[in-house]
Order: structure tokens, then C-alpha cells, then sequence
């Protein structure tokens, strides 16, 4: 009877151990998420500020790195203050919907609602984590400068 009681009163007590192990862990796991997220939802928010404000030096600031080596900051605030003169390029206003971040890389997308004209119209971007913290790839038609290409030989007909 004293036996059984021993291994009883041990096996209440890993139990109680490992249980309060798990909760630790799980806790943790849950703060760094949330602060990976909280973080990248605040940069993601920086960015669509400065796109809704269009404020090309805060854009190329949050540019990754890739994309400041595709172009120059003088460049790039030159091409998008002259796509910002064709309709319907530029998004007008935009609104996060959704912010995914996987889980492995903490890379993912961003997708915005659209204020303007077109009912439905959206705007994603990649979110990438680098030299830690968050940036993004957006506008590639600006930077390979192939936004001039979209209206080449269209007619718009306003009524």
C-alpha cells in the first residue's frame, strides 16, 4: 500500500511538472508570435501609410534590400511620382485586410482593399524578414519601369 502510494504521489508530481513545462514553452511560443506579428503588422502598416500618403522616400526606405539594388532611391521616387500622373496605376487608398506570415521563414503577404473606382480591387505585396526586421516587394512595375507599358496603345474612353 505504501508502494502504490509513492508511485501515486511521483506521478502526480511529473505530471504537475510537465504540465507546468508546456505551459512555459507554449507561452513563450505564443509571446515571440505575437510580437513577430505585432511587429510585421506595424511595418506593414508604415508601408501602406506612406503608400496612402505617397511618400516615395518612406516606400524605398522599406524596400528589401534586393529591390534597392534593382534601383536607386532618386530613380525610383522619379519613376513613381511620374506613375502617379496615369490613371488607375497607383493604388489611391489602401486598407490591410490580411497579413500571413509563415510560420518557418516569417515571410508571407500582404493584402490591402482598394479605395477607388473599381469595386473589388485589391493590392498585395510580400512581407520579407531580413537583417531583422521587415520588408517588403512591392511596385515591381516601377523599378523594371514597365509601368509605362500597361496604357501603350489603349484608348480610354470617358463618358
Amino acid at each position: 500500500m505504501k508502494r502504490t502510494t509513492t508511485y501515486i504521489f511521483l506521478l502526480s508530481i511529473f505530471i504537475l511538472l510537465s504540465s507546468c513545462t508546456t505551459t512555459q514553452v507554449s507561452s513563450a511560443n505564443s509571446y515571440w508570435d505575437n510580437c513577430t506579428f505585432t511587429r510585421a503588422s506595424n511595418r506593414s502598416q508604415k508601408f501602406v501609410d506612406a503608400i496612402n500618403d505617397q511618400n516615395p522616400l518612406i516606400i524605398y526606405s522599406l524596400f528589401t534590400e534586393d529591390y534597392k539594388n534593382k534601383i536607386s532611391k532618386e530613380e525610383f521616387v522619379r519613376r513613381y511620382n511620374d506613375d502617379l500622373t496615369y490613371p488607375y496605376i497607383s493604388p489611391l487608398y489602401c486598407y490591410i485586410k490580411s497579413i500571413n506570415i509563415h510560420y518557418y521563414d516569417d515571410n508571407g503577404l500582404v493584402s490591402c482593399s482598394v479605395a477607388s473606382r473599381l469595386i473589388g480591387d485589391s493590392f498585395t505585396f510580400d512581407i520579407i524578414y531580413e537583417n531583422g526586421d521587415y520588408y517588403f516587394k512591392a511596385f515591381e512595375d516601377i523599378i523594371d519601369n514597365s509601368y509605362k507599358e500597361k496604357f501603350a496603345n489603349k484608348v480610354v474612353k470617358w463618358i
